[in-house]
């Protein structure tokens, strides 16, 4: 470091930062040095965006020991680095840190620096490992918050019962940040386990097995010596720049997916070979941390492939092939691949559905136990998807399933099985009439509502118009209009008589009547609107609902009659009726012009 540099550190450590005010601390002062910046470095506009950006990761990271994460202080530090990140990347592009034991550089430039072992971030990068950090323009803020959370964990210091930051940020499957590392600095036997008791007994594990599977070689096995080529003068051959870039292409984080499958497979390939001394459960971990890995960062098309090898190479063995294609497609994994989908998804991603076909499993039941658990939208929707296609060969037994389920599962299930048998639904939608499940009947008018003739269930119609549900009666009713019978019009008409129903009902069902018969209305409900003198013999006295249907229906007639009973009403009437006149009169005139 130069000297500006650390005068620049010395001055820093008396000085109060610029975030460290924004937050007021309850603790004592050690939580003050927590929360105390790096410092303010960056002699060119990169730099100090860089910087800047830096200090908010890193404070953002360490305010989670000293705060609870759902704290408002949190929030401030986590806006403030979503804020510096997002101006140094849109204003200086790509972001390639050099990470050095208590610096960062940026295209040779310092802009961290933290001399604290306990504070650095550099340090603790710098010892696990990590050489290299690129981090591209268009990030993600979702990778943005996994780097900080894996920087977060680190900064506690544990050893024993995690991964260190290498690992971490491997196995986070970064798309916009590469890492580049070597091996860190690990601490010898002894004192990496210390007092674990399980880390030794892993270490002593190994150490059998790995002496339990050595095998002797002849002492001639590199026999005959080769013949000694004649010696040539090494060349320097430059790469062009397509070449470099696969070369370091190689060494990022975004082909750890591509290097597991390769990895996992030429180990299977080893373990089925019947002269090596490795059998399959030596690499059982192996491969379940691989299918975890993949699976939690919804890495599908890696995770394909690995199964078409699998599939391949344990043809030999039909059982232990089921056995490890069925943890595959256990419940808790195809959950991890649906919660990978991107929120607002209708179609289940054909890596998905390929999978699923590759493990001879009951489809349906692994779904159907899916769809009673699961609560968020896109999944739900998924999983309706592949119900409909594995229900297309076996309805019946979706049919018995919705008749053990209730409530929103139900419903999602008459609909994955409506659209895999089109030509049943009439059928289907009969069935669900039968249930008293709120939830089945709007499915069911979803479907009716999308058929251009619901007369088959006329009967069924009928009967939800008693429904404790004034949403359901409202729709059977819209339904009902459709099929144009004189008999239509006199169960609505019927049910204008009684006295259980809203306005909103009663002028839905003003509207139907109208569009069911006209001059019936004029003739019955006239009367009804007519205010009652103090000699009047008026014969009909209407109830207030009456009224309302009445005044929905009459509005949209076209009789200079109506229109002066609706004035006379409104200026005579209740102040509902005044209110519903005056909106049918406005609705009337508009209808005209």
């Amino acid at each position: 470091m130069s000297e500006v540099e650390n005068e620049k550190a010395e001055e820093a450590k008396d000085a109060v930062t610029e975030g460290a005010s924004e937050v007021e601390t309850e603790g004592s002062g050690e939580q003050d040095n927590l929360l105390q910046e790096e410092i303010s470095l960056g002699g060119t506009p990169a730099g100090q965006a860089a910087n800047e950006m830096l200090r908010a990761l890193a404070r953002a990271a360490r305010s989670f020991l000293i705060y609870d994460p759902q704290n408002e202080a949190i929030r401030g530090f986590l806006q403030r680095y979503k804020e510096e990140s997002s101006k140094a990347l849109s204003e200086f592009g790509e972001l390639i840190l050099e990470i050095r034991p208590f610096e960062m550089l940026r295209e040779g430039e310092v802009v961290y620096l933290e001399r604290d072992r306990e504070r650095s971030l550099a340090f603790r990068l710098f010892r696990d490992g990590v050489r290299k950090i690129t981090i591209q323009p268009g990030v993600s803020w979702s990778e943005l918050l996994r780097l900080l959370e894996v920087l977060s964990i680190r900064f506690t210091g544990i050893r024993q019962q995690e991964d260190d930051i290498v690992t971490l940020l491997l196995k986070s499957g970064f798309q916009g940040i590469q890492i580049s590392a070597v091996e860190g600095f690990v601490p010898d036997d002894e004192e990496y386990c210390g007092d674990d008791l399980n880390a030794a007994a892993a270490r002593e594990a190994r150490e059998r097995r790995r002496e339990k599977s050595h095998v002797a070689v002849p002492n001639d096995w590199d026999l005959p010596l080769p013949d000694v080529l004649e010696p040539i003068d090494l060349e320097y051959k430059s790469l062009n720049e397509d070449r470099l870039e696969e070369l370091r292409q190689e060494g990022t984080s975004l082909t750890l997916s591509q290097n597991t499958v390769r990895l996992v497979t030429e180990m299977l390939r080893a373990v089925m070979d019947p002269v090596d001394p490795t059998g399959p459960s030596d690499i059982d971990g192996l491969l379940s941390e691989a299918r975890d890995f993949l699976l939690s960062e919804g890495q599908l098309a890696p995770l394909l492939e690995l199964l078409r090898s699998l599939d391949e190479i344990l043809q030999s063995d039909p059982k232990q092939a089921q056995e490890v294609f069925q943890s595959f497609v256990s419940k808790n994994s195809i959950r991890k691949i649906l919660m990978s989908v991107p929120r607002g998804s209708t179609k289940a991603p054909p890596e998905l559905i390929e999978l699923l076909d590759l493990v001879p499993i009951d489809h349906l039941e692994l779904l159907f136990s899916l769809l009673e658990t699961e609560r968020g939208t896109t999944t739900r929707r998924i999983l309706r998807d592949l119900i409909q296609k594995y229900a297309t060969d076996d309805i019946e037994y979706g049919l018995q399933k919705i008749n053990s389920l209730d409530g929103e599962i139900a419903g999602d299930l008459f609909l994955a099985l409506v659209e895999a048998r089109p030509e049943q639904s009439m059928e289907l939608v009969r069935s669900a009439f039968q249930r008293a499940d709120t939830a089945i009947l709007k499915r069911a008018l979803d479907v009716l509502e999308g058929l251009p003739d619901p007369s088959p269930v006329t009967e069924q119609l009928y009967e939800i118009l008693g429904s404790d549900s004034e949403d359901i009666r409202i729709r059977g009713m819209r339904l009902l209009a459709k099929i144009r019978d004189i008999k239509v019009f006199v169960r609505i008409f019927d049910k204008v008589n009684q006295s259980n129903y809203s306005i909103r009902e009663a002028g839905v069902m003003g509207e139907i009547l109208y569009q069911l018969n006209p001059k019936a209305v004029e003739r019955e409900m006239l009367e009804w609107i007519k205010p009652r003198g103090m000699f009047s013999f008026k014969k009909v006295v209407a109830t207030k609902q009456q009224k309302w249907v009445a005044i929905s229906a009459l509005a949209l007639l076209d009789n200079p009659m109506v229109e002066k009973s609706l004035q006379k009403l409104r200026d005579t009437g209740s102040e509902e009726e005044a209110d519903l006149c005056t909106k049918a009169l406005y609705r009337r005139r508009k209808s005209m012009q």
